[in-house]
C-alpha cells in the first residue's frame, strides 16, 4: 500500500510495471502462507457460480491464454479481500493506521512541492506535481479509499496523535484531489456522505462534522492553488472532452458485450488500440463487456446487496465506536461505487490492492457485528484445493509478467502501439504505460 512513496524513491524501471509485480508477489504470498491455515470458505454456491463463469468466458475468449490471467488476478484480489477480513480486529485497527500514513506521506510530500514551484516559479502543468503513479486519476482512485477510512480514525481512534493524523492524512488528501481535478472522486465521495446524512441522520452526524470541514478545507485551498496557477475554474469544472472520450469507450464497451452471452472474454476489450484507454473508464462496462451482460448483471445486484446489507447492520448495532466505523465503512464502498460508474477504478495495481483491502474491513466489520459473536468456519479440504489452484495460477502468472517486465522498449508511443502490436493484438492490455 506505501508503494507510490518507494517508486518514488527507488529507481525503477516502471511505474506501472513495478507496482504490477509487486502486487502479484504479494498475492502469491497470501496465497502460499495461506495453504495450511484457515482459508476463506470456498462453501457459497456464488463463489463457484463466479468461477465457473469466469473460465466458461476465458474458454470463450479468442486467446483463452490470456483471458485467464484477468481472472487469476481477479480472485486473488477477492483472496485478499478475504483475508483481510479474518484478521482480528486490533489488526485491522494497524491496516487503517497504516492507511493514514501512507496517504499522509504522499499527500504531504505533494503538498510541499506545490507549495515550493508556486512559490519559487509559479508555473508548472499540475500533473507533473503527481508522483508513485503514472497518472493522477490512479492517485485519485485511493484517495476514494484513503478519505472515508481517515476520518474513522480521526474521529475514533484512541490515541489522540492517531486522531490529528487521521484528520490531517484526510485534509491534504482533498487538497490534492481538488487540484488535480479529481472530479469523479469529489462526486462519489459527496454523494455517499449525502447517503450517509440520509441513511443515519443524528448518528451519523459525529462523523460527518470532520468530513465537511476537511471537504471545505480541501477544495477551497484546492482550487486558491488552481487559481494561483492561472486556472480558469469554471472551464475546468465544465470541460468535456473527457466525457467524449469516455461515451466512446462506452460505446466499444456495450459493443463488445453484445457479441455473446459471454462478451469478448477477460482482458480483450484491449485487443485492439482504443484512443487512450485500454479499458471502458466503467468497471460495471467492463465486466459487460469481458464477461458478458449477466456478469454485469451479478456485479451490479451484488453491490446494491452487500450496500443493504452493510446499511442494516450500521442500523441495528448499539455500540456508538462500532456503528461509526460502519459508516465510515459504507462510505468508502459506497464511493468506491460509485467512482467505478465513470472510471477504472478497477484496473491499475495499487487502486485494486486499496480498494479489495477496504473491502476486507468492511467484509471483517460486518462478520464481528453479526448478532452472536463473530463465528468461525474451520477450513476443508475444499479450501486447501481453491487456495492450491490459486498459489500455482498466481505462481505462473507472477513468471509471464516478469518476463514482460524485462523486456525492452515498453514506453511506445501511439503509431508504434499501433505497427508493432499488428501480429500481437491480443497481447495483455499492452499501453502506452506499460503492462497492464
Amino acid at each position: 500500500m506505501s508503494l507510490p512513496l518507494w517508486i518514488w524513491v527507488l529507481p525503477v524501471a516502471g511505474t506501472h510495471d513495478t507496482a504490477r509485480l509487486s502486487q502479484l508477489a504479494l498475492l502469491l504470498l497470501l496465497a502460499v502462507t495461506a495453504i495450511r491455515s484457515p482459508a476463506p470458505p470456498a462453501r457459497s454456491w456464488e463463489f463457484w457460480i463466479a468461477v465457473a463463469w469466469g473460465l466458461a468466458a476465458c474458454a470463450a475468449a479468442a486467446k483463452p491464454t490470456v483471458a485467464v490471467r484477468e481472472c487469476v488476478l481477479l480472485f486473488g484480489l477477492v483472496f485478499l479481500a478475504g483475508r483481510v477480513a479474518q484478521l482480528p480486529s486490533p489488526q485491522r485497527l494497524q491496516i487503517l493506521r497504516a492507511l493514514v500514513v501512507v496517504g499522509l506521506a504522499h499527500s504531504t510530500i505533494f503538498c510541499i512541492n506545490l507549495v515550493a514551484v508556486a512559490t519559487l516559479d509559479g508555473s508548472i502543468d499540475p500533473f507533473q506535481l503527481v508522483f508513485g503513479f503514472d497518472n493522477p486519476r490512479h492517485l485519485n482512485h485511493t484517495q476514494t479509499v484513503l478519505v472515508p477510512l481517515a476520518l474513522w480514525v480521526a474521529t475514533r481512534d484512541d490515541e489522540p496523535r492517531w486522531r490529528l493524523a487521521g484528520m490531517a492524512s484526510a485534509a491534504l488528501s482533498l487538497v490534492v484531489a481538488s487540484f488535480l481535478m479529481g472530479r469523479a472522486t469529489m462526486l462519489a465521495l459527496t454523494l455517499a456522505l449525502v447517503a450517509a446524512a440520509l441513511l443515519w441522520r443524528r448518528a451519523a452526524w459525529p462523523y460527518l462534522r470532520p468530513a465537511i470541514a476537511c471537504m471545505t478545507f480541501g477544495i477551497g485551498v484546492g482550487f486558491a492553488f488552481l487559481v494561483m496557477f492561472g486556472a480558469d475554474l469554471p472551464g475546468e469544472v465544465a470541460q468535456t472532452g473527457s466525457w467524449e472520450a469516455r461515451l466512446q469507450l462506452w460505446r466499444a464497451a456495450i459493443a463488445d458485450a453484445s457479441q455473446s452471452l459471454f462478451g469478448v472474454g477477460p482482458m480483450h476489450f484491449s485487443r485492439v488500440p482504443r484512443g487512450d484507454a485500454a479499458h471502458p473508464h466503467s468497471a460495471y462496462l467492463q465486466v459487460a463487456a469481458e464477461f458478458g451482460w449477466p456478469a454485469a448483471a451479478a456485479l451490479c445486484g451484488g453491490v446494491v446487496w452487500g450496500l443493504a446489507a452493510l446499511a442494516r447492520r450500521v442500523s441495528q448495532v448499539a455500540n456508538l465506536a462500532a456503528q461509526r466505523l460502519g459508516i465510515a465503512c459504507f462510505v468508502t464502498l459506497a464511493a468506491v461505487s460509485m467512482d467505478a460508474l465513470l472510471s477504472g477504478n478497477l484496473v491499475m495495481p495499487v487502486p485494486q490492492v486499496w480498494v479489495f483491502v477496504a473491502i476486507g474491513l468492511a467484509w471483517g466489520w460486518h462478520r464481528d457485528t453479526q448478532p452472536g459473536g463473530r463465528a468461525e468456519v474451520p477450513g476443508g479440504p475444499w479450501d486447501a484445493a481453491v487456495v492450491s489452484a490459486l498459489v500455482v495460477g498466481l505462481a505462473a502468472l507472477c513468471m509471464a509478467s516478469a518476463w514482460e517486465f524485462s523486456q525492452t522498449d515498453v514506453q511506445l508511443i501511439e503509431s508504434q502501439w499501433r505497427s508493432q502490436t499488428a501480429h500481437s493484438e491480443f497481447s495483455p492490455r499492452f499501453w502506452r504505460n506499460g503492462w497492464f
